[in-house]
């Protein structure tokens, strides 16, 4: 999995002539490059991060709806814990971020 970073990393640079100076807006940038990428898990913990930075600074009071293939708690406790599983359990999730959300977010099981 380090591999896989490790080249979106580069990727980013490659394609990104000019990447920002500042760390926050370069962070934003490289977010929403993962978000275009093929990956859904990546895409959605991308789209979800971002959203989680808008919301946290107040500058998300609509609320931002993410699609998720997998379930999304089974990807943010991997991401935080850097144990990535073999697999995730698959499914139709959205999740609701908002400033107005307490905890910034809600999790819904579409079925």
């Amino acid at each position: 999995m380090q591999g896989d970073f490790d080249a979106a990393v580069a990727d980013f640079f490659e394609s990104t002539p000019n990447v920002p100076g500042w760390i926050e807006e370069a962070g934003n940038a490289f977010l929403a490059f993962i978000a275009r990428r093929p990956d859904p898990v990546a895409a959605s913990l991308a789209q979800f991060e971002a959203a989680m930075i808008a919301a946290k600074q107040g500058e998300l009071p609509a609320a931002t709806v993410i699609n998720w293939g997998v379930h999304p708690y089974e990807v943010l406790r991997s991401a935080l814990s850097q144990k990535i599983p073999q697999q995730y359990t698959a499914g139709r999730f959205q999740t609701l971020v908002s400033s107005n959300i307490e905890g910034y977010f809600t999790v819904f099981e579409m079925n």
